[in-house]
């Protein structure tokens, strides 16, 4: 009832979708409950607070509205992770709720929590137009520069692969959506592209870099720790990481 499609269409960039999709995969989603006379969807989402998030649907089945109790959700348009979070859980479970025969009965701060979402989310919601999913590859290549440093260099693509140039380019457009062109054959949209697993994880740990290059003080890092052009710098506990996504290592390297 619920593809990924749907899900990106809510959401105001790619990696919000990532991340959610990220917490899902971690069991950061509780009990999945449906309340049938008004087709919601709630359950709680662990991320740096609980949190109770619900998700509202049409007769049609189509998404109606949403609501968290996050501040991500107060201050930004869109989805938040958590409510992504849920969607994922939805998609994979939400059926057999959707025919179940009776409602289920909430406690009373979800009761609130649904009168919040009645007063808050009047407007119909607006159908996106459909969009085309293509799931894309990245490959990464290792190389050992001197004793000190590794980096890893990518190509990326669907049917033909093309060399990953700008790493923090690529990042910032999964962070902030859009569109980057790197070939005949290959443009990534931040709105329908997609990723296999071991992918995506290599980007989960890319983006997990890029925040503490920018959230972390200044003194405890240089401007380009990271990102250097076509390259991607491991520290130690990166390295460490890698080797654990591609299956090389067992125990870390490093510490």
């Amino acid at each position: 009832m619920l593809e990924d499609k749907d899900i990106l269409s809510e959401v105001q960039s790619r990696a919000v979708f990532q991340r959610g999709v990220a917490y899902h995969k971690q069991g950061r989603v509780g009990e999945l409950h449906y309340k049938e006379t008004s087709r919601e969807f709630w359950a709680t989402v662990e991320g740096e607070h609980e949190y109770t998030v619900v998700v509202a649907f049409d007769k049609d089945l189509s998404i109606k509205s949403y609501l968290c109790e996050c501040y991500a959700y107060e201050s930004y348009p869109g989805a938040c992770k958590h409510v992504v979070a849920l969607m994922k859980k939805i998609q994979l479970q939400g059926d057999d709720l959707f025919r179940a025969k009776h409602a289920t009965r909430l406690p009373e701060p979800v009761n609130r929590l649904m009168q919040d979402l009645a007063k808050m989310h009047t407007a119909e919601h607006a159908v996106a137009a459909p969009v085309v999913v293509q799931q894309a590859t990245l490959v990464p290549t290792l190389h050992k520069l001197n004793s000190r440093i590794v980096v890893l260099t990518f190509t990326i693509g669907v049917d033909r692969l093309y060399v990953l140039k700008d790493t923090r380019k690529f990042v910032e457009t999964l962070v902030h959506g859009g569109e980057l062109d790197f070939g005949k054959n290959f443009t990534y949209r931040s709105a329908s592209t997609t990723f296999d697993p071991t992918s995506q994880a290599l980007l989960d740990m890319m983006l997990g870099q890029y925040y503490d290059e920018r959230y972390m003080p200044a003194s405890l890092h240089s401007p380009n720790a990271y990102f250097m052009g076509k390259q991607f710098r491991l520290d130690c506990s990166g390295l460490n990481r890698f080797l654990e996504i591609r299956n090389y290592a067992p125990q870390r390297v490093c510490a």
